[in-house]
C-alpha cells in the first residue's frame, strides 16, 4: 500500500487527483490545505509552516505530490507578481529543507511548465537536469525551486518534475486564472463575447485535458520511485499542439491583432509535426 500526501489538495489539479486517487483501495491519500474543507482525510495547515517529517512518520508517507502554485503568467500587477513568487518558490522553503535532510524513502512529485524552454520549440520526451531559458517569469520562479531540487544529494529522495502546457478540464469556477482554454469553452457554451491576442501569422498552444494528467501520474506512481534510477527526472508532455485560430471559423470569438513576445504564443514539438484539429482535441 502506497500512502501519499497531496500539497494544495483543494486546487483544480489537486482536488482532481485527490478524488480520483481516493478510488484506489491500496492508496492512502491525505490533503494538506490552507483552508479548511469538508474533507475527513485534509490536514488544515500552511506548508511554509507545517512540520513535514512528523506527518511522515505517523502516516508512513512514502509519496508527496505537489500542486501548490499559482498558474498565471500575466504578472502584470505587483500582487500578482509577489503571489506567484510567494507560491511557486517561497513557500517551499520549509519543503525543501524537509527533503535534504529526510531519512525516509521518499518519491516527490511536482509540476513544472513547458514554457520554460522559450521559444526552443523541438524538446525530449525526458531530461535530467533542470533547465531554463524564457522571459516568462512565472516560469522562472518555478525553475528557482527545481533548482534547489536539483541540488539536493539524498539518497533516500527521488524527484519527477512533470512538465506541462495548459491543462484543462474545469468549466465548473472560471476566473481570471482559469486556463485559456477552459475561458474559450466557457465563452462557447454561454454564447459570451471573448477576445485573443495573436501575431498574425498563427497563435499556436500546447494543450493537454487534464484526465491524461492524472494517467500520467497514476502510471508514474505504480512504478514505484525505486524503478527511478538517476535522483532527479524532468517529463516533458507535450500531447495536443492547436492553433487557436480555428476558433474563428467555428464561432464568434475575435481575434486581436498584437505584436508583442506573448508567452503564450510558445509552442513546443516532440513527435507531432502539425497542430491538429481542435475539433478532435475537445
Amino acid at each position: 500500500m502506497k500512502n501519499i500526501i497531496i500539497l494544495g489538495s483543494s486546487g483544480f489539479i489537486g482536488s482532481y487527483l485527490y478524488k480520483n486517487l481516493k478510488r484506489n483501495k491500496n492508496l492512502k491519500i491525505i490533503g494538506i490545505d490552507k483552508k479548511k474543507n469538508n474533507r475527513k482525510d485534509t490536514i488544515v495547515n500552511n506548508i511554509k509552516k507545517i512540520d513535514f517529517q512528523k506527518i511522515i512518520q505517523n502516516e508512513n508517507i512514502d509519496t508527496i505530490i505537489d500542486v501548490v502554485g499559482f498558474s498565471g503568467h500575466n504578472l502584470l500587477n505587483r500582487k500578482d507578481y509577489k503571489r506567484s513568487f510567494e507560491e511557486n518558490y517561497l513557500c517551499k522553503n520549509n519543503l525543501v529543507r524537509f527533503l535534504k535532510k529526510t531519512k525516509n524513502n521518499i518519491f516527490y512529485i511536482s509540476f513544472g511548465t513547458l514554457y520554460k524552454f522559450g521559444k526552443k520549440n523541438k524538446i525530449s520526451h525526458e531530461i535530467y537536469c533542470n533547465y531554463f531559458n524564457s522571459n516568462d517569469q512565472q516560469s522562472y520562479f518555478k525553475f528557482l525551486h527545481e533548482k534547489k531540487l536539483f541540488s539536493i544529494n539524498n539518497k533516500n529522495l527521488r524527484i519527477l518534475i512533470i512538465n506541462l502546457g495548459s491543462i484543462f478540464g474545469n468549466l465548473s469556477k472560471i476566473n481570471k486564472n482559469s486556463n485559456l482554454i477552459d475561458k474559450i469553452n466557457f465563452a462557447l457554451a454561454k454564447k459570451k463575447k471573448f477576445e485573443i491576442f495573436y501575431s498574425g501569422k498563427e497563435r499556436l498552444k500546447n494543450i493537454i485535458e487534464i484526465s491524461k494528467v492524472f494517467k500520467k501520474i497514476y502510471k508514474e506512481i505504480n512504478l514505484s520511485s525505486k524503478k527511478q534510477k538517476k535522483k532527479y527526472r524532468e517529463v516533458n508532455i507535450v500531447d495536443n499542439l492547436v492553433d487557436l485560430l480555428e476558433f474563428a471559423k467555428i464561432s464568434k470569438i475575435k481575434f486581436i491583432k498584437k505584436s508583442r513576445n506573448n508567452i503564450s504564443n510558445y509552442f513546443y514539438y516532440i513527435d507531432q509535426k502539425k497542430p491538429k484539429s481542435i475539433k478532435s482535441v475537445l
